[in-house]
């Protein structure tokens, strides 16, 4: 029954070919492969009910030509999709250090504890699946100012410098729309694949003035419009996706940070890169399967910093096990 596999003005991924019955007379076999050539369509968002993803990242930063930190941690996403209101809820159900440079245990201990406040996210989503704004925002920042309280007052009163990263934080959690929007790696989860369309052999631009916080230069932005392509392989589809620095936009306030910092200590000039590529793979059913995002911010060869983004769909609910 048709009625039930279309929703919408699209044909699912799955299906692959419609039979019209053959005593109708002027109508040709037409093969869904051939179509869908000349008739790229967009990528309809989907999750299964109560999925669950595991987020791995991998963080190296490299100073002096060699890698002087190198970080491992990985989460494991609850999801829930609304698709009438296009809305996500996202609970952070599992957390794990794999690998942690002994150096910063204790900043990593503190912002465990400030995390616990997002562990809840429902985000309203924009008609390209970004994140348009923090449902449940006030609920977010009570909790905040109770962590605060009861498990980081010591803190604030034993050092300084957790006093500035509180106060970094408070900041933060007042304009949670905007502080998720310039995290990388909701960036790269809630990519704008609303503005995909399949298959796409050339790089088309899907996204502009994508703003993404500096890891090298704390407090300050990066902005780089995204493009992507994307080819259909056996009824589902590769989103390959690539960054570009935007049009008018200079590094003048990271390079000023880097000559306030480093350039005594670092005697080759400025020479800033940035890059972003990412690779989405969708089952029939329009249900992203897995991710990775590599991405590279360099101030010069001697000082830039590296990461990777795996994101995984789990075939099976971890939390009924």
């Amino acid at each position: 029954d048709l009625t039930k596999q279309i929703y919408g003005d699209f044909i699912p991924f799955h299906i692959t070919e419609i039979v019209i019955d053959p005593t109708l007379k002027n109508v040709q076999e037409i093969q869904f492969e051939e179509r869908s050539k000349n008739n790229p369509r967009q990528i309809d968002y989907n999750f299964l009910p109560n999925s669950s993803y595991k987020i791995e990242i991998y963080t190296s930063l490299y100073y002096l030509g060699k890698p002087v930190t190198e970080n491992q941690i990985d989460s494991t996403w609850r999801i829930n999709y609304d698709r009438e209101q296009n809305s996500i809820f996202l609970e952070v159900t599992d957390k794990n250090r794999i690998k942690v440079d002994g150096q910063i245990i204790p900043l990593l201990d503190i912002v465990d504890k400030i995390n616990k406040a997002t562990d809840s996210l429902n985000l309203q989503l924009n008609t390209d699946k970004t994140i348009k704004n923090v449902i449940n925002d006030q609920q977010i920042l009570d909790r905040w100012e109770q962590i605060k309280f009861d498990d980081l007052k010591f803190y604030e009163l034993e050092d300084e410098y957790f006093k500035l990263i509180i106060q970094a934080y408070d900041v933060e959690f007042k304009s949670l729309t905007k502080s998720l929007r310039n995290n990388i790696l909701y960036q790269i989860f809630f990519y704008p694949q609303g503005n995909v369309v399949a298959p796409a052999a050339e790089l088309q631009l899907i996204g502009e003035n994508q703003t993404v916080i500096s890891q090298l230069f704390p407090q300050q932005f990066i902005s780089y419009d995204l493009f992507s392509k994307s080819q259909e392989i056996d009824g589902k589809v590769e989103v390959l996706c690539r960054s570009e620095l935007t049009d008018g936009w200079n590094s003048a306030n990271l390079q000023t940070e880097f000559k306030k910092s480093y350039a005594t200590l670092i005697e080759d000039p400025f020479d800033f890169k940035f890059s972003l590529e990412s690779k989405y793979n969708y089952d029939e059913q329009g249900v992203l399967k897995d991710a990775k995002s590599y991405i590279k911010e360099q101030a010069n060869e001697k000082l830039f910093y590296i990461s990777e983004y795996k994101i995984t769909h789990l075939e099976e609910d971890i939390s009924t096990q």
